[in-house]
């Protein structure tokens, strides 16, 4: 009698597999894929929330740039304060559909907010070509202007680095957090300071109006 047959407990010849993988080894990768991202994905969605915080505020800017048609320093700048205002509305809807975006995790609204990054530096040309800035104080302008931009690059390049860029996949979105709800996410201590910090600095701004 032929062994296989003789043997019904022999394991099959390794000719016999098929190559596929089981549901169990794609549940065990997946599960391994989420906790090797699952820091990013948290960035991201917190990141999503200190945007949508930031479309808030410049919203908000506009009541401070529609006051200051009264000041008596931007007598006869009408045109400039018009620029900006629009240049804020549109960084405003920028912001917020890149924040609802982010928070769900698809990569148009990093794009979004890298487009929202560059309107902000934008600002530069137009205060240099729209306003009467002494040329000796022209580096400081400029300096302010990117100062101010330090935060928005950080965060533009977090949005794009290797692990972010994954977490907005169709495989990641759709395949790896529905497999693996057991997954928790982490708390980003580090973005809750950032929002309560700019929440802290816009509140201490406001007071300084009045």
């Amino acid at each position: 009698m032929d062994e296989a047959t003789d043997n019904p407990f022999k394991a099959p010849d390794a000719d016999e597999h098929t190559g596929t993988p089981s549901m169990d080894s794609d549940a065990d990768n997946y599960e391994l894929i989420r906790k090797q991202h699952i820091n990013t994905e948290t960035n991201v969605k917190g990141l999503s929330s200190l945007i949508l915080l930031g479309s808030v505020f410049t919203f908000f800017s506009l009541f401070t740039l529609s006051e200051l048609r009264n000041s008596p320093n931007l007598y006869g700048m009408d045109d400039y304060i018009n620029v900006i205002m629009g240049m804020a509305i549109v960084q405003g809807v920028l912001l917020f559909i890149s924040g609802l975006k982010l928070r769900k995790m698809q990569a148009i609204g990093a794009k979004l907010y890298a487009v929202s990054v560059f309107l902000g530096f934008s600002t530069i040309f137009i205060d240099m070509n729209m306003l009467d800035i002494p040329s000796d104080q022209m580096a400081y302008v400029i300096g302010q202007h990117v100062g101010g931009m330090i935060i928005p690059l950080l965060i533009l390049g977090f949005l794009f680095s290797k692990k972010a860029r994954y977490v907005y996949t169709d495989e990641y979105r759709l395949k790896v957090i529905p497999a693996t709800p057991h997954v928790k996410y982490k708390s980003p201590w580090l973005i809750l300071l950032i929002i309560i910090i700019v929440i802290v600095a816009f509140v201490g701004y406001a007071a300084a109006q009045r």
